[in-house]
């Protein structure tokens, strides 16, 4: 037993004791850490008991360096570049871990140690598959690749149950033994500061503290520094997830497993109490396989890109307009499929295929375009690569959208798509419609447009309280009471903005699901669920055939797809506003998803469309008169922002300066996190230091923000021994500091070398 320091929220100190496994394990055996009683989850044979209480656990992991050299590698066309290759690659090794068992904490240095204390665990509070004792880790992923050797060796692979949306994602893992591992990133979606930070615990997590280049073993000592911010990774995390489980007035049995689930409970208890929503909405718009193999064909997701002839210069006094809640939006102000789908046939002319797409029902469109260029005035092209399900010829793209194919390229479309695909790109080389699927058209149901109106009406309430709140506390800074009413008010907020957004990831959400399975030799593969009764795989048929008989069901899938189509409409829509007034080109420099930014935009054509939005809001009734009664609208654009300079390289790769001259930047693969009291992200900062925007160019390299470069490596449980110290350790997830080259593709560089 010892004790640790650690720092409060609010910067106190506290001295919390911290026991070894050992000790730990005999308060178990004694009863002086119990849970306090039980909470069930189901019904009849499907019931499941847990254990009310719950813990949390974490590891720290050394990694080895492996070695590496520059070698001149020869190219198809000639050229040579000196690149990094690996003689022997990274690899890891848990030297401590941190559990927090009911609120106590314990420190453990080795698996053995670990693995004793669950087993402590589960044979003094006799737990089994149906009395379970969760353990939260909040990255689940991270240290069930240290693990699983383990766990398959003493359990046996089949007896370990894990469920995972993706590789090396896992959701939860239920052990033999009753105690259950769960994600808790994958129920916040937030990182471990942030949750910690937002929620009302009593404790964050603690900030840069620990020197993870550092190699120690299970015999290095760890400074006190060191070991508080060990223990503040597992007690913060507990009383983290302690609050958000109070404010939701959640027990570990109805907590959802991932964040979609809170507002999937929030629709599905509306849709329950909704008279005869299972016969009016649910079971006419169960799909077929046919169908569903369409809606797989054609979903896609948001439109993000830079306007090709404006990449890699930096763009002066650029506007920014983004729609207000544009998803939410698109549920209320548009019409989905509704009813059964039925097989129209192929269209005889273009004529008639302008008939159906324009006869306002929905339209699944199976369409093979000959030859299409896109037109020379369009910066954004709509057609993604990735959807081209059969192609001849080369085909010439902007960094994955379609500028021309010197063959054919055929598509699964929407009557949404449609006009924008004709208004973008010159067809004449001929279309083939090979079948049309059409569906009658109506409001998404009332029950789960209920809840998007009741989120949005809380959200605009709560932007008013938040703005007097902050108001008061401008005036009176020094008055604690003002200040955790602020704070209360951003919590509720982000919980609400959470509740709102959710609601399109729940709507999206596939059906038909496979199993992501982990393997023996630590390789994870996709495949079709097995029957429980038989052990023979299902079919997505049958899958889907379950997915619409289940009573829990009540979600149509091709809603989702619907969705995304209509706000790619309306981002087309405000780009077309986005005009030079003496070439009366469009010039939207660059879009993502529900916001455009440009230098150049036609005020007339863009108030059009935003008091045409605003009409259509009010019409459906996505509008909300808040107590003081100002008027609130879903889905229309205005204005989010001004950048003094701005410069991209493509999707999600751009630098600018805000109006106070702020470098901010964003690029997928560099670090955007905040140090505390520093204004600027971690990428910005590096670019500043390095020249600031100027230096946002070709072949920059993010040495420190680079984020990281991961290395798995399977090994099955044995003894190593690192400076003189044998430990056992299994397969293991190595981390080293990664650098990110600002680049393109060679397609994308020639494209911008020829404009």
């Amino acid at each position: 037993m010892e004790t640790v320091t650690i720092n409060r929220k609010d910067g106190t100190p506290e001295p919390v004791t911290v026991y070894d496994p050992y000790e730990m394990a005999e308060r178990i055996q004694e009863g002086s850490c119990p849970p306090v009683h039980l909470s069930a989850k189901g019904h009849g044979h499907d019931k499941i008991a847990y254990l009310a209480d719950f813990g949390t656990f974490d590891i720290e992991s050394t990694t080895m360096p492996g070695k590496k050299r520059k070698k001149l590698v020869k190219h198809k066309d000639g050229t040579q570049t000196l690149e990094t290759v690996w003689d022997s690659e990274p690899w890891a090794f848990m030297y401590h871990w941190q559990a927090c068992i009911c609120g106590e904490c314990v420190f453990g240095r080795r698996w053995e140690e670990f693995f004793y204390l669950l087993d402590v665990l589960a044979e003094s509070w006799r737990l089994k598959e149906i009395k379970r004792f969760v353990i939260y880790d909040h990255n689940l992923g991270f240290e069930l690749t240290f693990m699983y050797p383990f766990l398959f060796e003493r359990y046996g692979r089949e007896s370990v149950k894990i469920f995972a949306t993706k590789e090396h994602q896992p959701v939860y893992v239920l052990l033999p033994n009753g105690i259950e591992l769960r994600c808790s990133y994958k129920l916040s979606n937030m990182s471990l500061y942030m949750l910690t930070h937002t929620e009302k615990g009593p404790y964050e997590k603690a900030w840069g503290d620990l020197d993870y280049k550092k190699i120690r073993t299970a015999n290095t000592p760890l400074t006190a520094t060191e070991k508080g911010y060990c223990l503040l990774d597992v007690l913060a995390l507990y009383h983290g997830l302690k609050s958000k489980m109070h404010g939701d007035r959640d027990t570990v049995a109805s907590v959802p497993i991932t964040s979609t689930g809170y507002p999937r409970r929030e629709c599905r208890k509306a849709c329950r109490a909704w008279p005869n929503y299972r016969r009016d909405y649910f079971i006419p718009n169960a799909l077929t396989l046919e169908i569903y193999e369409l809606l797989e064909e054609f979903r896609r997701g948001g439109n993000t890109h830079a306007d090709r002839y404006q990449a890699a210069r930096i763009l002066f006094d650029l506007d920014s307009y983004d729609y207000v809640s544009e998803y939410p939006g698109a549920m209320e102000l548009y019409d989905y499929p509704m009813g059964q789908w039925s097989r129209y046939g192929k269209p005889e002319s273009r004529e008639e295929l302008e008939e159906v797409m324009a006869s306002g029902r929905a339209v699944l469109a199976r369409i093979t375009f000959v030859q299409p260029k896109i037109r020379d005035d369009v910066p954004v092209p709509y057609i993604p690569i990735d959807k081209i399900w059969r192609k001849s010829g080369k085909i010439k793209g902007d960094n994955g959208r379609v500028l021309e194919s010197e063959g054919y390229i055929s598509l699964t479309i929407c009557e949404v798509d449609w006009p924008i695909i004709k208004k973008q790109y010159d067809l004449s080389g001929g279309i083939l419609c090979e079948g049309l699927w059409i569906a009658p058209k109506g409001p998404l149901p009332d029950p789960i447009r209920n809840v998007i109106s009741k989120f949005f009406a809380l959200k605009c309430e709560l932007k008013e309280e938040i703005k007097k709140a902050a108001q008061r506390v401008k005036e009176d800074p020094g008055n604690e009471l003002l200040v955790t009413q602020l704070n209360d008010l951003e919590y509720r907020m982000g919980k609400t903005k959470n509740m709102l957004n959710g609601i399109f990831g729940m709507i999206y959400t596939d059906p038909v699901h496979l199993e992501t399975l982990l393997a023996d030799d630590g390789e994870w593969k996709e495949e079709m669920p097995k029957d429980p009764k038989t052990g023979v795989q299902l079919t997505k048929a049958q899958l889907l055939e379950k997915y619409n008989k289940s009573r829990n069901s009540f979600l149509c899938y091709a809603w989702g797809p619907w969705v995304t189509a209509y706000g790619r409409m309306m981002l087309d829509a405000l780009q077309e506003c986005a005009v030079d007034q003496q070439s009366g080109r469009h010039v939207c420099a660059y879009s993502d998803t529900d916001s455009a930014k440009s230098a150049c935009w036609d005020q007339e054509k863009l108030e059009a469309l935003i008091e045409r939005q605003k009409a259509l809001a009010r019409e459906r009734g996505a509008v909300y008169v808040s107590k003081s009664g100002k008027e609130y609208l879903m889905g229309y654009p205005e204005l989010d922002g001004h950048y003094k300079r701005f410069v991209t390289l493509g999707a999600k790769k751009y630098a600018y300066e805000d109006e106070e001259g702020v470098l901010h930047v964003t690029v997928s693969g560099v670090s955007n996190v905040h140090a505390p009291g520093d204004k600027l992200g971690a990428g910005a900062r590096e670019l500043m230091d390095h020249g600031g925007l100027e230096a946002f160019r070709l072949g920059f390299v993010f040495k420190e923000a680079g984020g990281q470069t991961v290395w798995y490596g399977h090994r099955a449980p044995g003894v190593i021994t690192v400076k003189g110290v044998p430990m056992t350790s299994a397969s293991y997830v190595a981390v080293t500091d990664g650098e990110y080259t600002l680049g393109r593709t060679e397609e994308y560089r020639r494209l911008l070398g020829s404009l």
